[in-house]
C-alpha cells in the first residue's frame, strides 16, 4: 500500500509505524478539502468510483488523531495539512512548468490567429 499524495514515498511496512486512511466518502464535504490539500485532483474520478486510495499518517498533525502515540485513528473532522519540503518543492516545480507550458500554448495560438 502506498500513500496517494504525489511525491510522498510512504509505503506500508511490517513495522506498522505508518497508518493509512481512506479519503472521506463522496457525499462528505471533507472530500474536496482532502483532494485539494493532498494535490490529488487528478484522482478525483477514481475516488468517486472506488474509494481505495489512501493518505498516510505523515500528512496529519498530532491534533488530528484520537490517539497521537499510535496514530491509527483520526478525529471525525481530520484534514491532512502536513506536507514535507520535498512534496512542496515538487508541487511548485510542477506548477511553474505548467505555467510556462500554458504561456507557450497561448503564444502559439495567438501567432496562429495572427497569420
Amino acid at each position: 500500500m502506498r500513500c496517494s499524495v504525489p511525491y510522498c514515498r510512504s509505503e506500508a511496512s511490517t513495522r506498522g509505524d505508518i497508518s493509512f486512511f481512506q479519503y472521506p466518502k463522496p457525499n462528505d464535504d471533507l472530500l474536496e478539502v482532502w483532494i485539494h490539500n493532498c494535490g490529488t485532483k487528478h484522482l478525483s474520478e477514481k475516488l468517486l468510483e472506488k474509494n481505495h486510495l489512501k493518505v498516510c499518517s505523515n500528512h496529519f498533525a498530532d491534533s488530528m488523531f484520537l490517539n497521537p502515540t499510535t496514530k491509527n485513528r483520526l478525529v471525525w473532522n481530520a484534514i491532512p495539512t502536513v506536507f514535507n519540503d520535498e512534496i512542496i518543492s515538487e508541487r511548485l516545480r510542477l506548477a511553474k512548468r505548467q505555467m510556462t507550458h500554458n504561456k507557450k500554448k497561448r503564444r502559439n495560438e495567438k501567432n496562429c490567429r495572427g497569420q
